[in-house]
């Protein structure tokens, strides 16, 4: 079962104060370090206790279709931080969607293949499945709000998926939210065409 520490093991908090970044960790380190040097708690990623599967009908061809390609995508920020408040799949469409708050609005971001592996924390290493990996990264973007005495997860979901019925998707998992930039990985069989939507403060990612 999730507990509010091992769902957040990666979440780093982030306060804008007067134009300066202050970046204090979620689950209590006192380490000043990023995130590469720096040793995060809870349980390892990919294992059972961080895992969240989805079950939804297939598209109904059985397949996704887009008129996207495999090139990189990118919108600049606005002003001010967005905050993560949901991450959803809608397998007919074959549509991956993050929503944020509506006050500010959309991030900025930038979405495209990279390879593995991917590490956080103090040589550990994000556990996903699949041969391709579509990364994206939110700008000015967090899940966690630092209010004047506390911290406020906005995003309380799982950090990691796997939606079921949607074609080539094998899972879907956060990295790291530190310094301003909130990055998820989606884990795929083959790298695939994709597209990028805007609605309002929701990113839809299109597979094909």
């Amino acid at each position: 079962m999730h507990t509010s520490d091992d769902r957040r093991s990666r979440r780093w908090a982030v306060m804008f104060v007067a134009g300066t970044l202050l970046a204090v960790p979620a689950c209590g380190s006192d380490s000043e370090s990023s995130p590469a040097s720096t040793t995060l708690p809870g349980p390892e990623p990919g294992s059972s206790a961080d895992l969240t599967t989805t079950t939804a009908a297939p598209p109904a061809d059985g397949s996704c279709d887009t008129a996207g390609d495999t090139s990189s995508k990118s919108q600049a920020f606005s002003a001010g931080v967005s905050y993560l408040t949901d991450v959803s799949v809608e397998p007919q469409g074959c549509v991956v969607r993050f929503t944020f708050r509506d006050d500010p609005g959309l991030p900025g971001y930038s979405i495209g293949y990279e390879d593995g592996p991917f590490t956080f924390g103090e040589d550990r290493t994000l556990e996903i499945d699949g041969s391709a990996f579509l990364v994206v990264h939110f700008e000015q973007a967090s899940a966690v709000e630092f209010g004047d005495e506390d911290l406020t997860e906005t995003y309380t979901g799982p950090d990691e998926l796997r939606p079921e019925g949607v074609p080539h998707l094998l899972e879907i998992a956060e990295l790291t939210d530190f310094e301003g930039v909130l990055t998820w990985v989606m884990g795929l069989d083959d790298e695939r065409p994709f597209n990028v939507a805007v609605d309002g403060a929701v990113v839809e990612i299109i597979l094909g």
